[in-house]
């Protein structure tokens, strides 16, 4: 399960912190989640989705 703890870790991440984890595939499996959770939440260039920006903003962050 993506938690919003991992969103806001992997929104800090940005490109580089990706790949030096291995690409979103490494990412995932370091994080223990599915890769096809972690790719509907974050792109390869570090950017959150639509959907994992909504979440945060439900989540009480305000305005991204």
């Amino acid at each position: 399960m993506v938690t919003t703890e991992m969103l806001r870790e992997w929104q800090r991440l940005g490109k580089q912190g990706i790949d030096e984890a291995g690409g979103l595939d490494g990412l995932a499996r370091q994080y223990g989640v599915a890769s096809d959770a972690l790719k509907h939440c974050l792109r390869t260039d570090g950017t959150l989705t639509m959907r994992a920006e909504y979440r945060l903003r439900m989540d009480g962050e305000g305005a991204m």
